[in-house]
């Protein structure tokens, strides 16, 4: 990885906090929505943290460190002197290059990195505090306090899937650039999977009933996640390397000889892959 300079440590902590302040905001919102059933309202607050939580990580990123003359070029004759507070489309980078896999991409794996350390705080506060409970409970004098005392904290699964769609996104989103992300995304939701468990079983109390809405929703969305590492899979393999400067859109090749190439090599590549399958 990169060695990042204090104010990109800072930006990915800055990221991360968000990510934190827009789950809580977003979980607090949800409860003046007016929902129907339960199902609903985790399903809103679950899809509201995932894109704000993409967004944030992924997006704002990309945008950031872009430069694309032809809306930089928009932006100044909009705003005049007034574009330099408007960093969009401006970045240092106007292509992919090595030094795009150092910053943005290292920023961003560290990004999701932090952002699969925060479900976990909670685990770790009720853990704190259930090695105190006896000292905490002295001054509970009825039967009711103590019941709500050790019933556990309440298990919100809405915000979980929230993290969980992030993370698989913001990783297949990259991975065709940066392979590594596919085994950090992986790692993420194994452990996430055993700390929740460990956390729903024996630290909290009871949930309530869920429909399967929610987790049909979730699946439903994986399709899309697919269809974006395609799409940013093509735009990553067609970037020009050497002195590249069209980050979007991309030029469109007019060798023919390079095209003609290209296709006899995938049809011999084919017509091998048909011959030993036979």
């Amino acid at each position: 990885l990169a060695q990042f300079s204090g104010l990109q440590a800072a930006a990915i902590i800055v990221v991360v906090l968000f990510n934190m302040l827009m789950a809580a905001t977003i979980n607090a919102l949800a409860s003046v929505e007016r929902h129907h059933t339960l199902a609903e309202k985790e399903r809103s607050i679950a899809i509201g943290v995932f894109i704000a939580q993409f967004i944030n990580t992924l997006i704002v990123v990309l945008v950031v460190y872009a430069h694309i003359d032809a809306f930089g070029t928009f932006i100044a004759a909009r705003l005049g002197s007034d574009a330099q507070w408007v960093p969009i489309f401006s970045g240092p980078f106007a292509d992919l290059s090595d030094q795009w896999y150092s910053l943005v991409g290292a920023q961003v794996l560290t990004t999701v990195l932090l952002n699969a350390v925060t479900p976990f705080l909670p685990l770790l506060l009720t853990a704190l505090g259930s090695c105190c409970l006896s000292l905490a409970t002295r001054g509970i004098v009825t039967q009711r306090g103590l019941n709500r005392a050790y019933a556990g904290n309440d298990f919100v699964l809405a915000t979980r899937y929230g993290f969980a769609l992030n993370t698989v996104f913001v990783c297949l989103a990259l991975s065709a650039g940066i392979p590594v992300l596919l085994l950090v995304g992986a790692l993420i939701l194994g452990i996430t999977y055993w700390i929740d468990r460990v956390y729903l079983f024996r630290l909290c109390r009871v949930p309530p009933m869920y429909s399967g809405r929610l987790n049909d929703a979730a699946v439903h969305s994986l399709p899309y996640a697919a269809l974006l590492h395609l799409m940013i899979g093509c735009w990553i393999f067609s970037a020009q390397y050497q002195g590249g400067g069209a980050m979007f859109p991309r030029p469109v090749s007019t060798n023919a000889g390079l095209i003609a190439a290209s296709a006899k090599a995938f049809s011999e590549s084919a017509c091998d892959q048909l011959l030993s399958a036979a």
